[in-house]
């Protein structure tokens, strides 16, 4: 957050309403998801699943905890899935999101950049 904080008042592109918005947003957010989002900008890096969870019979917990984390950020629309829609964590196809909209200022306003890759290796594993 002192990333941001810091970031948003030197971007002379960012007015008072949109700097409310951003906040708001960050504060709203797990650290599991900044580094969801994190993951997603740096994917081509790993070999995370590409199709959805339909169909699969069981989830162990550590899964359906990070796909309904990377449901929320699809609910915000932070994230998308390619075009398709999710109606629930088994739509989410780990290798098919992308950011979009608000979360690109967020993340670079963040720095999230500065997130170790070695945070990520959980949700690697999971998401493979």
């Amino acid at each position: 957050m002192g990333h941001l904080l810091s970031n948003i008042s030197f971007d002379k592109e960012i007015n008072a309403s949109l700097a409310h918005q951003i906040i708001k947003s960050a504060e709203q957010l797990t650290y599991r998801q900044l580094c969801i989002l994190k993951l997603i900008v740096i994917k081509e890096n790993y070999n995370l699943r590409i199709t959805d969870y339909r169909g699969q019979g069981t989830f162990t917990k550590d899964l359906y905890q990070v796909l309904y984390e990377c449901l929320d950020l699809y609910h915000r629309g932070f994230i998308n899935i390619g075009g398709e829609v999710a109606f629930g964590p088994t739509d989410i196809a780990p290798g098919k999101m992308t950011v979009q909209g608000l979360v690109a200022d967020l993340y670079n306003l963040m720095s999230l950049t500065k997130i170790q890759n070695d945070e990520l290796i959980y949700l690697v594993q999971i998401l493979s």
